[in-house]
């Protein structure tokens, strides 16, 4: 009895074994898969990792794609794809060779945030990698122009009516004439005797009445609007945080002229799109002279 028990023990082992090694036979290896060689250039000049950047900015990368070298399939494309906000930008590149630097040129977003940007190879196999960095976009102000206690006089004052904005220099209508693209706006009374002051464009109907400059070939449309900053809101600004998102008037509206308050604050736009304001400190009493302050952005966003 003893010796049937072993037995019958001995031919269970046996028939396990047997069965362990047939399904080690029947396995299949799993072929390897063969990626593409993806990376970013770290050179100088070129982003290559997460990076923070002023939005609008301009930065490149240099992309750096081969073949696999056990494969030796060739890289058919270059798919890039930028994420903002959840919404994906897809680009494609074609390659076409065993392996290429390709250098691109990117323009950051113009709102603060964070960008994903990957890049991904594909071979004519169908075979891709992928790498991938953020690009974090912040606001950075930019500098203003200051200019204090600047004198403008009407169209018969003895001081000059009209300014330039990127300079501070004032120009009597004789030199204003002969540098026309510099005027930003002009100063003065109303003819009609209503004691009204303005400050306007050169475009400006009112302007090219009163100082006859309707013969002038370039009228620069600067745009004026009151606003509701104070003249301490004014004075505490040192850069453009609180001057770039002002409410402009759209450029298509009449807003090329406004009537001049003391102590009030008037936003402008010029032509080449800075932005900038005016703070009035005096209109004196005879009202056909101004002295005021302005500040207004260095350059555009």
């Amino acid at each position: 009895m003893k010796k049937a028990f072993r037995l019958f023990f001995l031919l269970l082992m046996s028939g396990a074994v047997v069965f362990t090694s047939c399904d080690k036979d029947d396995e299949d290896d799993p072929e390897p898969v063969l990626k593409p060689v993806i990376s970013l250039q770290d050179s100088t000049g070129y982003i290559s990792a997460d990076a923070t950047l002023e939005v609008s900015s301009e930065f490149k990368v240099i992309v750096y794609v081969a073949e696999n070298p056990e494969s030796g399939t060739n890289i058919d494309k270059l798919r890039v794809i930028r994420t903002f906000n959840n919404n994906p930008n897809t680009q494609e590149i074609q390659v076409n060779d065993n392996a290429a630097f390709i250098e691109i040129t990117f323009t950051a977003q113009g709102t603060a945030g964070v960008e994903n940007i990957q890049f991904t190879a594909i071979d004519n196999d169908g075979q891709s990698n992928s790498v991938s960095i953020d690009i974090t976009t912040e606001d950075v102000p930019g500098p203003i122009s200051f200019y204090d206690d600047v004198v403008l006089g009407s169209f018969n004052d003895t001081e000059p009516s009209f300014f330039n904005t990127a300079s501070g220099t004032r120009y009597n209508k004789a030199n204003a004439t002969a540098n026309q693209d510099m005027i930003d706006f002009c100063f003065f009374k109303s003819t009609l005797g209503d004691n009204i002051n303005y400050l306007a464009a050169p475009n400006d109907d009112k302007s090219i009445d009163v100082f006859d400059i309707g013969t002038w070939t370039t009228f620069n449309a600067t745009k004026m609007d009151m606003t509701n900053i104070t003249p301490a809101e004014f004075d505490a600004m040192t850069d453009d945080a609180d001057i770039k998102d002002i409410d402009i008037p759209d450029p298509q509206t009449d807003y090329s002229r406004v009537e001049l308050e003391v102590d009030k604050v008037y936003a402008f736009i010029t032509v080449e799109g800075k932005i900038g304001l005016v703070k009035i400190n005096d209109l004196y009493a005879r009202g056909d002279r101004v002295n005021l302050d302005v500040k207004v952005q260095e350059t555009t966003k």
